[in-house]
């Protein structure tokens, strides 16, 4: 996300003072897979992107609601072998007044930090549920550019 010439991170680092994470629910999960992800030879030479979105579903007085979304294609060439997709609502506590582009800030920075970890482990416990090697992602910090 880019921020406009007037954005003040004294401001914004203010809001990251005064905002508590209350809870993370996972609302819709799926996935599918591919009989050839059996094979290891295949398995071994999967090409695994995550992509994902973000918005506000809820803001009142005291707490904001994120809805974030992830969706994991693992590729064999041209063709999908695995699909995973996770949507959480991500709820926070806010405790001091911030203005809507603060909060979209906030929202596509933090919440996927926060919520990365319960998709990582969603990840490896279903595949490992599926019968393959469970697939460890790796840390966020590879994917958070600014």
């Amino acid at each position: 996300m880019t921020t406009n010439d007037n954005f003040d991170i004294k401001k914004y680092n203010n809001l990251v003072k005064h905002i508590d994470l209350l809870d993370i629910k996972l609302r819709n999960a799926n996935c599918k897979n591919d009989d050839a992800i059996f094979d290891n030879k295949v398995f071994q030479k999967l090409k695994i992107n995550v992509s994902g979105n973000i918005k506000t579903i809820n803001k009142n007085e005291d707490t904001i609601t994120y809805k974030k979304e992830f969706s994991l294609k693992a590729k064999f060439g041209n063709k999908i072998m695995l699909n995973i997709n996770a949507v959480y609502d991500v709820t926070y506590l806010l405790e001091t007044e911030a203005s809507e582009e603060y909060l979209k800030y906030f929202g596509e920075r933090n919440v996927p930090i926060n919520v990365w970890p319960f998709f990582r482990e969603l990840c490896y416990s279903i595949t490992s549920r599926m019968g393959i090697p469970p697939l460890t992602l790796p840390v966020i910090r590879g994917l958070m550019k600014k």
